[in-house]
């Protein structure tokens, strides 16, 4: 039963970003980096980290694993993806559980795993480590960002991004599945200037009842989106545009 949920989660959350694999696509890169640097201009490969699978420790301790696409070569800029993990997981557990290492970096995404720490305001700044010292080790193209993860994976993509735990990089898309936050959490945070957010939660979920909605409905009106439409009978994923900066947001509710 434990693994039938597991596939159906994993099913999900590889729909879903897939999603926002296409948003963020079309999301125009910004003019510089964090460090001034042109997005499109060429990294030196001497400092740009290694092909294939690399596992280092981050500043504060956190074991972090990152795997690059097979024609990495530390010269253009690629994409990152950063997969936070599920309560208890490891960076080996995250990957598997995942199943997303061969789909991103076959579409040009360098991939980033870490440990989970237990949720704390301390946690979201050590996870957010994990963007920053990527990016300052690999050759990535800033406009190309993509936060995610399942549970406290999901409540860690949007959280690092509304603490500024990644400092000056601004992620350009956010995936959030079964996140243990709701709206009423979210009342007191600004609005971030990452403007393209997808949110996925089980309609039957009796331990975060309606938190998915809720939270989309948020980042609608953080963004000045018109509101999220019902979904309709037959689907299972709504959007809204309409809103200010090129934001958009992606609601998924399924009854799995």
């Amino acid at each position: 039963m434990i693994r039938k949920i597991i596939q159906l989660v994993s099913g999900l959350l590889f729909i879903g970003l897939a999603c926002v694999f296409v948003l963020n696509l079309f999301v125009p890169p910004p003019t510089a980096d964090a460090a001034g640097v042109q997005t499109g201009a060429r990294c030196d490969p001497a400092a740009s980290g290694a092909t294939g699978r690399q596992s280092f420790t981050s500043k504060r301790g956190l074991p972090i694993v990152v795997v690059t696409p097979t024609d990495y070569d530390g010269v253009h800029r690629y994409g990152l993806l950063v997969m936070f993990p599920p309560a208890g997981f490891n960076s080996k557990a995250s990957e598997q559980f995942y199943q997303l290492t061969q789909p991103a970096t076959a579409a040009g995404y360098l991939i980033a795993f870490s440990d989970a720490v237990p949720l704390s305001k301390a946690a979201i700044n050590v996870q957010g480590d994990v963007v920053n010292e990527v990016a300052s080790r690999w050759c990535i193209d800033v406009g190309r960002i993509v936060l995610a993860g399942h549970s406290d994976g999901g409540s860690l993509a949007q959280g690092v991004v509304l603490r500024q735990a990644v400092g000056e990089i601004k992620p350009s898309a956010i995936f959030s599945s079964a996140a243990g936050i709701n709206s009423t959490d979210l009342q007191t945070e600004s609005c971030p200037t990452t403007r393209r957010v997808s949110v996925v939660h089980s309609g039957r979920d009796e331990r975060f009842p309606n938190f998915g909605r809720g939270v989309a409905d948020w980042w609608a009106r953080c963004f000045a989106c018109k509101p999220l439409p019902a979904i309709p009978q037959g689907q299972v994923c709504v959007d809204t545009n309409s809103c200010a900066e090129g934001g958009a947001v992606r609601y998924c509710g399924t009854n799995s």
